[in-house]
């Protein structure tokens, strides 16, 4: 009888509720997390981050190579026409780099990837 009278009287206590009320919140943010997840609308973030490392670096590549590509293109043309040509260089880097081939960078990513112990994945220079 004690017992039922400490089970009702703690079943009530602003701890115990509390308890309950954060248990609650945390399941339903691990089945929200899940539920993206199988959505497809959370990623690794390793994988990101080595996403985001080929972008970068596919970046650098387009800017290193504008001196050696317009160069020559700029060879023998007035003020207004290296302005254009150089704008026109300028634009086709914009494109590149703000359409980057995704699917392009992973077919990469399968052949660079070198595995290494404790189930860390490196990327091998290309």
């Amino acid at each position: 009888m004690h017992y039922v009278i400490y089970y009702q009287s703690s079943k009530d206590s602003p701890g115990l509720l509390q308890e309950r009320t954060r248990l609650t919140k945390i399941n339903a943010d691990r089945k929200q997390l899940m539920l993206a997840k199988e959505r497809g609308e959370l990623i690794n973030t390793e994988k990101a981050m080595l996403a985001w490392g080929y972008v970068t670096k596919n970046i650098d590549n387009k800017l290193s190579a504008m001196p050696r590509k317009g160069a020559p293109l700029l060879y023998g043309l007035n003020m207004p026409e290296s302005e254009a040509k150089l704008t026109q260089i300028i634009d086709e880097v914009r494109n590149e780099i703000s359409n980057p081939n995704l699917n392009q960078l992973k077919r990469e990513w399968e052949i660079v990837r070198v595995s290494v112990p404790k189930g860390k994945v490196k990327k091998a220079r290309p």
